[in-house]
């Protein structure tokens, strides 16, 4: 089991239970997940940013709607829906540059996420939000909300070099999180990994965890196991030394 949280009931009960069952059991670290906190109104998370960090957006947005871009929400079924396909075409656009297809591009993903589209649209969970210019998308960001904590699934935004001055990915997620703050979000999470926009807007992390369980009669499996654990500890042990032998 990948990505639990330190307090998951699944990491503690399951963890205990294969114990007792004398399973061979490992506990090892997963993901770092960087999270923002938001303050209770707009005001005083601008306060919170800083002068630099505020004087930066304000700059940044001045700059797109001086150009004539707007922002525009979808959230529910009939809105989410095409502002879906329009997020496709952006993120398969950025990872061809790349030479690749990225993660949305299996149409069965597809679908599903316009299956949650549907359902979870027509209870306020889900909303993708887009900064447009001439009825063109220049950018998009698809979030998920649960209680007081909104979750950064998925961004897109175009690479065409002639937007790259105006950062559209940065400014529509500014614009993003002030709304979150104003629909009583407390949290903005921006789920696993440590990509490097992450970094300008939040030091606050998460770490995750993974449980491996393998019960003693599977044998093969058994000694994979334990094979990785001595490579781990030998790579460990190696990588200490030499630190020590640099000092």
């Amino acid at each position: 089991l990948s990505d639990l949280l330190e307090d998951s009931v699944g990491l503690a009960a399951l963890g205990a239970e294969a114990r007792a069952t004398r399973c061979a059991v490992g506990v090892s670290t997963g993901e770092w997940c960087p999270y923002l906190p938001l303050a209770a109104t707009r005001e005083e998370y601008f306060d919170s940013l800083g002068r630099s960090k505020r004087s930066r957006l304000k700059r940044a947005n001045k700059a797109v709607e001086g150009v004539g871009c707007r922002y525009l929400l979808a959230e529910t079924p009939e809105t989410l829906g095409p502002a879906l396909e329009t997020l496709f075409v952006l993120h398969a656009k950025r990872w061809a540059t790349r030479g690749l297809t990225g993660n949305l591009h299996d149409p069965a993903i597809r679908a599903f996420h316009h299956h949650l589209a549907g359902t979870l649209g027509s209870q306020g969970l889900m909303r993708i939000y887009t900064l447009e210019h001439q009825g063109k998308a220049v950018a998009c960001d698809y979030v998920l909300q649960r209680g007081k904590t909104v979750y950064f699934y998925q961004t897109a935004f175009d690479t065409d070099p002639a937007w790259e001055e105006y950062k559209p990915g940065y400014t529509l997620l500014a614009h993003t999180i002030e709304d979150s703050v104003d629909r009583g979000a407390r949290e903005f999470d921006f789920l696993r990994g440590r990509e490097e926009y992450k970094e300008r807007w939040t030091s606050a992390v998460r770490e995750t965890w993974r449980l491996t369980i393998v019960p003693q009669e599977h044998v093969p499996a058994l000694v994979r196991y334990c094979g990785g654990q001595a490579l781990r500890w030998t790579k460990r042990r190696v990588k200490a030394l030499l630190t020590r032998g640099k000092r």
